[in-house]
């Protein structure tokens, strides 16, 4: 004879179901997440050493900062140092203190 399970076994099985497959999604999309970052990374650093030879003057770049990046143009490349020009809206500049 076959007992039935009371119901609230049966929606404690299915919340424990419904966690468990969301845990799952989310630990999938991290991890993926992880794997676009790295992937990009390792793309833009091959780009970034391809054409560190052939830098000259006039060429518009961009480099990394702390709150995303900045836009310039290069004005001149000497050796291991390379000068540019940015240009930003009045709005983004503050004195230096």
């Amino acid at each position: 004879m076959k007992t039935k399970l009371p119901v609230t076994d049966l929606a404690a099985q299915d919340a424990i179901f419904y966690t468990g497959l969301i845990l799952l999604l989310l630990i999938v999309f991290l991890v993926s997440f992880f794997i676009f970052i790295i992937y990009k990374t390792i793309q833009n650093e091959k780009k970034r050493k391809q054409f560190t030879p052939e830098m000259k003057s006039g060429d518009k770049v961009y480099f990394p900062v702390a709150s995303g990046s900045v836009r310039g143009e290069i004005l001149d490349v000497n050796g291991d140092d390379v000068k540019i020009v940015v240009t930003v809206s009045k709005s983004r500049v503050y004195p230096n203190d």
